[in-house]
């Protein structure tokens, strides 16, 4: 367990909570919104490079 800052309140609360004690800021799900976004940033990245091979290979 680790203490976060709030991105609403910048108070501290625990990685595990579910909101913020302070303000009441669903921490959980917007931390969960962020890494859903980044493996989708990522997997697309990934499409793109061996898209980006396949084209290579065929000149």
């Amino acid at each position: 367990m680790a203490l976060i800052d709030c991105p609403e309140c910048g108070g501290k609360v625990s990685d595990s909570a579910e909101a913020c004690p302070n303000c009441g800021y669903a921490v959980k799900k917007h931390f969960d919104t962020l890494k859903e976004e980044e493996k989708k940033k990522l997997e697309k990245k990934r499409i793109e490079e061996e898209r980006e091979k396949r084209l290579k290979k065929k000149k």
